[in-house]
């Protein structure tokens, strides 16, 4: 007579060497009254072998990362009876995210940049960053380490990249920061808070109070839009003097002030009328 008695289900399916898009399945032979002769594999309803699988392991291929699917596996005898073993869920591998801190981020050559990639994670549990990428964004070599420090040289504008890579060999997308270096004699803009100009536009007088923190000597400076300077003291005042500038002779126009202590600068625009 033929046979019409189907295997029995491969059993205890096993996922290993799980990245963002395959994985290793192996499982326990299915037993037959004559013989099993194969397997499919199964990922929801769709067949991810060509030809029947005589041994008890497959490599599943084509996946999409972060992912989570139902793998089974199809057994079958010489007869074409066949069973299906019970669902395993697999979920592939989630790309760490990076994140990329520096400082500081701006400053006159040679201008040493300290960088880490702390708070960096991965989403999949009982994973871990295991290695770095940063590339400087000036040609120089890429580097691996965690907590790297790196001088610019020469004055530019410096794109820093970081991938950070999971224990299953996966890398992050890449974020970015800019670092600005300006020539070593150069004063970079501050930041446009705590300087007090008045009236704004001016005619004849200008007022100004530094907004520094405490008693130091102050250098204020007056330049044009082309970088021109018009007028540098140097005084000693704190955030509460008031100096007085004469702007009379000045043509009309768009000038900038800035006022420099020994930890800050700041920058303000005014108007001449």
């Amino acid at each position: 007579g033929s046979d019409t008695q189907a295997p029995s289900k491969a059993s205890n399916l096993s996922a290993s060497n799980i990245k963002d898009t395959k994985f290793d399945l192996s499982w326990t032979h299915a037993t037959d009254n004559v013989g099993v002769t194969g397997y499919d594999v199964y990922v929801g309803s769709t067949k991810k072998n060509t030809s029947r699988i005589t041994t008890n392991s497959f490599q599943v291929t084509g996946l999409t990362a972060c992912t989570q699917y139902s793998v089974t596996v199809k057994a079958y005898d010489a007869a074409g009876n066949s069973s299906t073993s019970n669902a395993l869920t697999v979920k592939t591998n989630c790309a760490p995210v990076a994140v990329l801190n520096a400082s500081p981020l701006s400053g006159n050559a040679p201008l040493q940049v300290s960088f880490n990639a702390t708070g960096s994670s991965d989403p999949d549990a009982g994973d871990f960053i295991l290695g770095y990428q940063w590339n400087f964004g000036d040609g120089s070599p890429v580097n691996n380490s965690n907590a790297p420090t790196h001088t610019y040289n020469t004055p530019g504008t410096y794109t820093v990249t970081l991938k950070v890579m999971d224990n299953r060999d996966m890398y992050s997308t890449a974020v970015t920061k800019t670092i600005t270096v300006y020539p070593a004699n150069a004063l970079p803009a501050g930041k446009e808070t705590g300087l007090l100009l008045y009236p704004n536009p001016a005619e004849d007088v200008l007022y100004l109070k530094p907004g520094c923190s405490s008693a130091e000597t102050i250098t204020i400076r007056m330049l044009d839009e082309t970088g021109k300077v018009w007028m540098e003291k140097e005084t000693a005042g704190s955030s509460e003097t008031l100096f007085e500038i004469n702007v009379s002779s000045l043509s009309p126009g768009v000038y900038m002030i800035q006022t420099l202590t020994g930890k800050d600068i700041q920058v303000q625009k005014f108007i001449k009328k």
